[in-house]
């Protein structure tokens, strides 16, 4: 556009006129009060588990869903479980010793919501940044485990090297006896006990079993199957399973028949190889095998298909083929082909993508969505957050996060930071990021500049000034009349949220500023079902405590522009169950109560069969500024000046002849006269003659002057029963 909208509570002087082209607003105050609403569209800065960070790519506009809109949900789910690591869990504020749930959650507090329009300026509360890297790899069969043979081999070919030759080795926990002493003459009855694979087992001799093969025979029928062999005079007994997990053992005996077999019991033995049992060779000993053979150059894992994956550990360029002289064949993956980093599948690394530090087994969560093309192996970085967002995480060092927790559908992946990752936030920390989201939005060249309030998921009291001076920012500087609504923490006393200190509603007083209190309760359905489980700041029935400038947001929102927002409403703020618990301060507010929140600037929620505010005014002195008061005054003025001021933006810098400041007039007196026929307005007059300030010198200086008095129709705000009832009243008959 070729103008600019400014807003001065004064007239300004005339070089403070002439400084920029365009439409220049006197906010002036009236000598009576005025009825009014806002718009409606709101701006709600809060963090996300997706979309784009405020700071850097300003507000996004909310189309439907948050998660619609790319801004993630509550949560994330993995395997199929939902809301695990949702932000926000637990945070602090102005170094409380007690965390406030959810202080910060746009999920949360938007719960429920009802907006005609809806901006949210996401907040950066990443703690750092990791690395994605693609990696060639092969995908093989799905099974559980693998039945090899000894000896079996995986041949490779990787990173464009000599072959790489991958051996499972497997052998029978076996023992050898002693040369045994034959004939022998038992009594019979004699016996021997012995474990094969961890089973117990007792042979038990008759006197015929003389010779060294009938006292095999015997133990072979003990065991169920050929254990035991001859060998000469000795006697070996083998196991059944092939690998590490297998064992042999004499445990006892007769005297006598061990002797003749030359047999002492003794410990068991463990059979032998690298793998536990050749015939269920598991992941683990797969990638063991690969890691030691290969020289840590390759490795293996599932993919999202649960499939067994062979890649090379080489990010970015690495290749690897399993060549077709292996032997061991069970795992399925296709021989003579080479997978390579440098191509692979398109598509996206979601955000709550679990990466963690091998070393301290800290857990992070990715806080984007990125995008990854089939001919880029990337580096793909993308900021993270602690998985426990509850201020507590710690610190990891320049290359510590190297471990993708799940498998990432496109393809193995390699992970790094390259710079180290900090502490949780502060609550300083957390309270400049929010700023710097707020300042994103002032500008006026994004859809954004038409919002007409603006509050915050986290409070705090640096973030409640800002929200306050972010209003006067942005209806000053080309914006569309902003208010803010601002809110104390849970829990303080109605002492402390009437107090001219901080948190207190007296640190924060302006005609566009609006202060709800106390907190509210609301269900949250996510939270319910994961209950006590979910951990932090989770509850057994959902129900958590929330701000109530939400519910006054939302008021403000859906009610027409000439409506009063206390007034008893139907279905906008339902989601409220009540005020918030445990309080005991507000647990049982009385009349006397809603007198001294009113008088104090504050719009104290009242819950009472319906749900609303009691008294919707704004945050300024009363006794200073009782013109100022009502919370409808502020709001409708912005509209009407905003509207009103679109019509003007096409006459600026155009020639200004008498027709087209008569057409100017005219349209203003237009719209103003259709705020009278809709009943959103009493009279009105728009004058732009001399009388009304111009002047040959202020027009030959390109200034054209209006004045506009409009008077808004009242509200029911007090409704005077006067009652004479008895047997001696005298009546007037009709």
């Amino acid at each position: 556009m070729a103008a600019f909208v400014r807003r001065f509570s004064v007239e300004p002087d005339e070089a403070t006129l002439l400084a920029i082209e365009g439409v220049v607003i006197v906010d002036g105050a009236p000598v009576s009060q005025i009825r009014g609403t806002g718009t409606g569209t709101v701006l709600v800065a809060c963090e996300t588990e997706d979309g784009p960070f405020c700071a850097e790519e300003g507000a996004v506009e909310v189309l439907g869903s948050m998660a619609a809109s790319g801004l993630g949900g509550f949560g994330f789910t993995y395997a199929g479980v939902a809301s695990q690591y949702p932000c926000c869990r637990a945070r602090s504020a102005d170094s409380a010793a007690t965390p406030e749930y959810w202080n910060g959650s746009g999920f949360v507090q938007l719960k429920g919501c009802r907006f005609k329009r809806l901006f949210v300026a996401r907040v950066d509360t990443s703690v750092g940044s990791v690395a994605f890297s693609r990696l060639a790899s092969l995908s093989g069969n799905t099974s559980p485990s693998w039945n090899l043979e000894p000896a079996q081999t995986l041949v490779l070919s990787i990173d464009g090297g000599g072959d790489v030759t991958v051996t499972f080795d497997a052998a029978v926990a076996t023992i050898l006896s002693a040369d045994g002493s034959f004939p022998y003459a038992p009594a019979g009855g004699e016996t021997l006990v012995f474990k094969i694979d961890g089973t117990t087992y007792t042979a038990t001799f008759t006197a015929g079993d003389t010779t060294h093969t009938l006292m095999v025979a015997r133990l072979n029928a003990a065991a169920g199957s050929t254990r035991f062999v001859e060998s000469t005079l000795k006697t070996r007994i083998n196991g059944i399973i092939r690998g590490t997990s297998g064992s042999v053992q004499i445990v006892s005996g007769t005297a006598s028949a061990l002797t003749a077999l030359g047999f002492t019991a003794a410990a068991a033995v463990a059979g032998t190889g690298d793998v536990a049992d050749i015939d269920l060779v598991t992941d683990a000993e797969v990638t063991a095998r690969v890691l030691a053979d290969s020289t840590s150059a390759a490795s293996v894992d599932r993919d999202s298909a649960n499939r067994i994956r062979i890649f090379s550990l080489t990010g970015l360029t690495g290749t690897i083929k399993v060549k077709s002289t292996s032997t061991a064949t069970a795992f399925g993956w296709t021989t003579d082909t080479t997978a390579t980093a440098v191509t692979g599948v398109a598509g996206t690394i979601p955000a709550g993508t679990r990466v963690s530090a091998s070393g301290s087994g800290q857990m992070f969560v990715t806080m984007q969505t990125i995008a990854v093309t089939a001919a880029s192996a990337g580096p793909y970085a993308v900021k993270v957050r602690h998985a426990e967002d509850d201020q507590t995480g710690t610190a990891e060092i320049a290359a510590a996060v190297d471990t993708v927790y799940a498998p990432i559908s496109l393809g193995a992946f390699s992970v790094t930071n390259d710079l180290p990752v900090t502490v949780a936030l502060t609550d300083a920390q957390i309270d400049a990021a929010y700023e710097a989201a707020l300042d994103k939005t002032k500008g006026t060249s994004s859809p954004v500049k038409q919002a007409n309030y603006v509050l915050s998921a986290r409070q705090s009291n640096t973030v409640r000034a800002a929200l306050r001076q972010n209003a006067l920012d942005a209806s000053a500087g080309g914006c569309f009349g902003r208010m803010s609504i601002v809110r104390p923490p849970l829990g303080i006393t109605k002492a402390s949220a009437m107090s001219d200190t901080q948190p207190g509603v007296g640190a924060y007083r302006e005609q566009g500023n609006f202060y709800a209190y106390p907190g509210v309760q609301k269900k949250i359905t996510e939270i319910a079902a994961v209950g006590t489980a979910g951990g932090t700041g989770f509850t057994a029935d959902g129900i958590v405590n929330a701000g109530a400038d939400f519910a006054v947001a939302c008021l403000c929102s859906q009610l027409n522009p000439e409506e009063d927002i206390g007034q008893e409403t139907t279905g906008i703020v339902d989601w409220v169950l009540g005020v918030e618990s445990g309080n005991a301060d507000v647990t049982d507010l009385t009349i006397d109560d809603y007198i001294a929140f009113k008088a104090a600037g504050i719009m104290a929620v009242r819950v009472d069969g319906s749900v609303t505010v009691q008294s919707a005014v704004t945050s300024v002195d009363a006794t200073l500024y009782p013109a100022l008061v009502p919370a409808n005054r502020r709001r409708f003025s912005y509209f009407y000046q905003d509207s009103v001021s679109q019509f003007s933006r096409a006459f600026v810098k155009k020639l200004q002849t008498k027709e087209r400041r008569a057409l100017l007039v005219a349209r203003f007196n237009s719209f103003a006269g259709q705020l009278v026929a809709d009943g959103r307005a009493e009279s009105k007059l728009v004058d732009g003659s001399k009388a009304a300030g111009n002047t040959p010198e202020s027009l030959a200086r390109n200034v054209f002057i209006t004045v506009h008095k409009i008077r808004s129709l009242p509200t029911f705000g007090v409704i005077e029963l006067t009652t004479e009832i008895g047997n001696e009243v005298v009546t007037t008959e009709l």
